[in-house]
């Protein structure tokens, strides 16, 4: 009688452990790089810089003294452009990109939204200007 009842208990376990996983696979959004608009065109220090820097987002580890490139306000532009982080000519391959953007596996930690993506992308594609 006892073994029935852990049998019936085991099996039941097995069941719920089953059923109570349940995966949701999210389809990754399609990254498009927006025209750039020469009549009103993004600026690094307002649009870019706190992509960096609100709640520590990047500059937790990206910071003096810490990972390269350093994206403090006042060091980003030199430490992304000097660093090679940013490609010009091909935007969608710009380390900085490559690295942090969604779906990416070589960023550990925190990864750019589409539309952070996005807008980084817009600034680059403008000519990436310390604006």
């Amino acid at each position: 009688m006892k073994k029935s009842i852990l049998y019936i208990l085991v099996i039941l376990l097995g069941v719920f452990v089953v059923t109570a996983c349940e995966y949701e696979f999210v389809e990754q959004e399609e990254i498009v790089v927006p025209t750039p608009d020469p009549d009103n065109p993004l600026s690094f220090a307002d649009d870019i810089v706190p992509i960096f820097t609100n709640g520590n987002y990047c500059t937790a580890c990206h910071d003096t003294g810490g990972e390269e490139p350093n994206l403090e306000a006042a060091s980003a532009y030199n430490s992304l452009t000097n660093g090679g982080y940013i490609n010009t000519t091909n935007p969608e391959q710009s380390t900085l990109i490559t690295v942090a953007g969604p779906g990416t596996s070589e960023h550990g930690w925190k990864k750019f939204t589409n539309s952070q993506t996005e807008k980084i992308l817009q600034w680059i594609s403008e000519g990436a200007s310390n604006n």
